[in-house]
């Protein structure tokens, strides 16, 4: 009989073992597995992705030719400081089409927003009603960047129908010639 006893507890010794392993070792160790198993498929996820996304030689090369001609266009628009006497010329040719009388065209001092320098134009001038209009519409066609910041009008005191109008306009350009 002892002998079955000790058979039994040696027994119950193996399994108290057993489970102790199990509980102690073995879980832990699944449990990091199953973390490390999904962390890898995520991973993967991940790569595959990256690797489906287009970062060849001509996708570089696709928006290096995009990110150049948005330069072109920025260039033309905000174009150097001795363009300006171009710009000048310009609006000049816009005062005189937009049948405007009495025109005054005064640039005031000049200033600078970070890199870029800033041009104020008083622009004073007498016409009817429909002719500021269609001087600002000819203004916002030239092609260049220039932010209109003020307006004022009056009626001329001997002439009910004419205006007379000044706007103040910014026009700007990069400081230096560029290279």
């Amino acid at each position: 009989m002892k002998r079955a006893r000790d058979e039994v507890v040696t027994g119950l010794a193996i399994v108290a073992v057993l489970a102790a392993f199990i509980g102690w070792v073995v879980m832990p160790v699944e449990s990091r597995l199953r973390s490390v198993s999904a962390e890898t498929h995520r991973m993967r996820a991940v790569m595959e992705s990256r690797s489906q996304m287009a970062f060849g030689p001509s996708a570089v090369e696709a928006e290096l030719g995009r990110l150049r001609a948005e330069e072109a266009v920025v260039r033309k628009a905000i174009p150097s400081a001795p363009s300006l006497g171009r710009f000048l010329e310009a609006l000049s040719e816009v005062c005189a089409n937009a049948q405007l009388s009495a025109t005054d065209v005064t640039p005031l001092a000049e200033y600078s927003v970070g890199p870029i320098g800033v041009l104020p134009i008083l622009v004073s001038f007498e016409s009817g009603f429909a002719d500021v209009f269609m001087f600002l519409q000819r203004i916002e066609t030239l092609e260049r960047v220039v932010w209109v910041s003020r307006i004022e009008t009056s009626r001329v005191a001997d002439r009910s129908n004419r205006l007379s109008t000044s706007v103040l306009m910014h026009v700007f350009h990069e400081p230096t010639e560029r290279h």
